[in-house]
């Protein structure tokens, strides 16, 4: 008989422990947990607006998105002389002498891809 309530008080007294000690271990996970971070807005310049710029990793990411978006402007740029002197070289007659209009559309073209270039390389 006193065996059996040795074995009955450790028993109780282990499920005790780990009840005890498994709520102890929950109240410092919960301490552990904070309130979590707002969302993102879904508005790009929103983000950009709320973007740390002391965050190199952020910072890195808004040089990429400028130089992206000053790209495509110098393509749209470029698409837009390329097919201004089209336009003038099929209204323009068949003479051997191009105008000077042309050789400086020409040159703003070069100027352009270069400009290009150099956005790439960064």
């Amino acid at each position: 008989m006193l065996e059996k309530r040795r074995n009955f008080l450790i028993s109780s007294a282990a499920t005790v422990a780990s009840l005890i000690l498994g709520s102890f271990a929950g109240l410092a996970q919960s301490r552990k947990k904070s309130l979590p971070d707002p969302p993102t807005p879904g508005d790009p310049q929103q983000r950009d607006k709320l973007a740390d710029p002391s965050n190199p990793k952020t910072a890195e990411q808004s040089k990429v998105k400028n130089r992206e978006r000053q790209f495509r402007e110098d393509v749209d740029k470029l698409v837009q002389v390329s097919n201004e002197l089209r336009e003038e070289l099929n209204t323009a007659p068949a003479a051997n002498v191009l105008s000077v209009k042309m050789y400086k559309r020409v040159q703003e073209i070069a100027k352009l891809a270069k400009q290009m270039e150099s956005t790439l390389k960064g």
